[in-house]
């Protein structure tokens, strides 16, 4: 009779473990919370959301690097507020995260490679951005979203970059 007990409770919890459908065509609301969880953390705390925080020392006549990152983070918090949302309606709880500790080891660049840090980053951003929505294949709306989410820090790379690396104007190559 024991014996019995035993393999129900063994049973029981070998099935805890087992999905409960073979259906592949959908994703758990948990996968997509988890990854959308990974996005609203690239977004908040990204280097362009911390230099918002720690106020780096930017020379005046290079105003358009700070208001650039400014705008930057702007829109990363308007997009992650989507996201919370989104989380939310998926019955999660949002879950931020703490920014990477190598950013305290820009506190006393100079706006030079504080920009080239900050393209850095973005670059690195947007390959975790792209694995996040590929992951999302089969959550369509969340992957819509995300894929917003790519096209604009494609686009904030963009301008990064086409900001002066010296506080002087690009020179533009034009083949006559």
């Amino acid at each position: 009779m024991a014996s019995r007990q035993l393999k129900k409770k063994l049973s029981l919890l070998v099935t805890d473990y087992l999905p409960l459908t073979t259906d592949h065509s959908h994703m758990s609301p948990s996968d997509t919370v988890h990854i959308l969880n990974r996005v609203l953390a690239v977004l908040c705390k990204s280097f362009p959301q911390y230099l918002m925080y720690s106020r780096p020392y930017i020379p005046h006549s290079r105003q358009g690097v700070l208001d650039t990152l400014k705008e930057i983070a702007n829109d990363q918090t308007m997009l992650a507020e989507r996201i919370s949302q989104l989380v939310f309606d998926a019955g999660g709880l949002s879950q931020l995260g703490a920014f990477p500790m190598e950013f305290t080891d820009t506190h006393d660049l100079n706006v030079n490679h504080l920009l080239r840090e900050a393209i850095r980053y973005q670059r690195e951003e947007i390959g975790t951005l792209q694995a996040c929505r590929d992951e999302l294949a089969l959550a369509p709306t969340a992957r819509a979203l995300v894929e917003e989410v790519v096209g604009m820090a494609k686009g904030h790379l963009e301008s990064l970059e086409e900001l002066p690396s010296n506080g002087h104007a690009k020179q533009s190559a034009v083949v006559s």
